[in-house]
């Protein structure tokens, strides 16, 4: 099973450095950009800023929830040993 978050983490972790990427052109002037997340291309101009912007949070979100998944959600167990 932690084979399928660490998947899922990494196809996210690509997706979201692709709309960062995006987002960071357009900031930079220019006038459009294509995003290839590898599953699709989309081509974006600087009206598509606040959608970007979603884009990334919902991204954001997804990769904290696939790792806490992986992890068990930060909890520990402690077992005592008598």
């Amino acid at each position: 099973m932690d084979e399928f978050w660490r998947e899922r983490i990494r196809v996210t972790q690509e997706q979201l450095i692709a709309y960062e990427d995006a987002l960071t052109a357009l900031n930079g002037g220019v006038t459009s950009y294509t995003i290839n997340t590898g599953q699709s291309q989309t081509t974006v101009s600087r009206a598509s800023i606040p959608d970007i912007n979603r884009t990334i949070d919902s991204l954001t979100n997804r990769l904290v929830t696939y790792n806490a998944r992986l992890t068990g959600s930060g909890v520990t167990r402690v077992i005592p040993g008598w």
